[in-house]
């Protein structure tokens, strides 16, 4: 699993996005082909590409706020989260294909 953050303007307004991929790796360790993955049912997916820790970055996601519209944004959950990601190797900025952050 890779997770790509995206902050574009709307109207002047900064739009925060995190999207989740499925991704296949290639022999040479690139990242090879993508499949996009909800965010809502990441906390309680199955399936060979999600490990326990993704697991927790879904509970993350559902408890920062960042899905829903109009909740508010935890700035402690998302900053946990966005820590966690960038430990772990697998945020990325706008696409899976570029070096992790």
């Amino acid at each position: 699993m890779r997770y790509a953050i995206d902050v574009r303007e709307h109207y002047y307004v900064p739009a925060f996005r995190l999207s989740a991929f499925a991704v296949t790796g290639l022999r040479t360790g690139d990242p090879g082909a993508t499949r996009t993955i909800e965010l809502r049912t990441l906390a309680q997916g199955t399936g060979k590409h999600l490990v326990p820790l993704d697991r927790i970055i879904g509970r993350l996601v559902n408890a920062s706020g960042l899905i829903g519209g109009l909740q508010a944004v935890s700035p402690t959950i998302l900053g946990t989260l966005m820590d966690l990601l960038m430990q772990t190797e697998r945020l990325h900025w706008r696409s899976v294909h570029e070096p992790a952050l």
